[in-house]
């Protein structure tokens, strides 16, 4: 069986304490046909100096050293020097499987696809695993419009097929060479996962558990809402978009998801309100919604979304007092700290 090469992208932004455990999940790999790229993203510790010596130490190794632009920005300047015939992405605070690549890869040129899903469990160190003895190993085929409509309809769980964080799979190059990652934005991956799975023909899950991602304090995943997240709140309208541009009998489920976005985004400032102090956020939302008032009213199913809408639409300074920030929903965010907000 062939051995492509498989480009592994790594952000690296202030990491030094999980950087070592990360690069060498990639380079004890099984599978020894990969070229690891390491993008220093600006780090102000010792990741620079890291990343260096494992290129020194190892020739599938590629550094690149480029000023502080976020993680879109590191992603992207890693692709556009990537030759791999397959594209993956680890984090640099968290590590994969040994077993990753060479699992993986196998059963992508089996089933001939043009992307493969695996599943994810929360870490806190390489010993502090959370379970995952629940995986079958089962592989499930799927075409994009499948996989778009799983992506769209299905509720998060751990073992969920498509889950839109990049990290989780490996592409086919073809699927990803004309899409990168938004610079400026969180959610970065809303906008980037959804079009890989539109450009895919087969896609494949495999129900097996072979990324590890830590819970890091420092890390975007943990910060809950901040000013950058308040300006990548259009990411469901986004894929709405481009579903109704390849599917758009499924358009009206990732408006759903659209409405659902937005209404919680507006309770959330409601609750929070030192967030968005200047009302800039509330105001662009107010707006989306007016825009699209007859079409989300003609697809919200809810009998108090509806409500939302239309009192919004109405009466923003009215919404403000309605007690909608004691739903259930509003009361798990601000338990979370918004992190909630990043599991679209």
């Amino acid at each position: 069986m062939d051995k492509p090469l498989i480009s592994v992208i790594v952000p690296v932004y202030n990491v030094e304490k999980y950087l070592k455990c990360c690069i060498e999940s990639i380079l004890n790999q099984s599978y020894k046909n990969i070229e690891v790229i390491l993008v220093d993203d600006g780090s102000t510790d010792s990741s620079p100096q890291i990343c260096d010596y494992y290129k020194e130490k190892d020739d599938r190794v590629i550094v690149i050293h480029k000023e502080n632009g976020g993680l879109s920005s590191a992603r992207n300047a890693g692709v556009r020097i990537a030759k791999g015939e397959y594209i993956n992405y680890v984090d640099s605070d968290d590590f994969v499987s040994i077993e990753l690549y060479e699992s993986v890869i196998k059963l992508i040129l089996v089933h001939k696809a043009d992307m493969a899903c695996f599943n994810s469990v929360k870490c806190r160190s390489e010993d502090d695993v959370d379970d995952y003895s629940d995986d079958t190993g089962e592989v499930k085929i799927f075409t994009s419009e499948e996989a778009i409509l799983n992506l769209i309809n299905s509720p998060y769980r751990r073992r969920k097929e498509f889950n839109v964080s990049a990290c989780f799979s490996i592409y086919k190059r073809d699927c990803v060479e004309n899409i990168s990652f938004p610079e400026g934005l969180l959610y970065e991956d809303g906008y980037y996962f959804p079009q890989a799975v539109l450009n895919a023909e087969k896609l494949i899950h495999i129900d097996k558990t072979f990324y590890f991602y830590r819970y890091n304090p420092a890390s975007v995943m943990s910060s809950g809402v901040t000013e950058q997240s308040l300006k990548s709140i259009d990411d469901w309208e986004f894929i709405h978009n481009k579903v109704k541009e390849k599917f758009p009998q499924h358009a009206h489920y990732a408006a759903k998801r659209w409405i659902t976005r937005l209404l919680n985004m507006y309770d959330y400032l409601i609750s929070t309100s030192e967030l968005d102090k200047s009302g800039d956020c509330k105001n662009h939302i107010i707006k989306r919604i007016n825009e699209n008032y007859d079409y989300f009213i003609s697809i919200a199913d809810d009998k108090i979304q509806k409500k939302k809408l239309r009192i919004l639409k109405d009466s923003p300074e009215k919404y403000d007092k309605t007690n909608f920030s004691e739903s259930k929903l509003i009361k798990m965010i601000n338990k979370t700290k918004g992190r909630i907000l990043k599991r679209h």
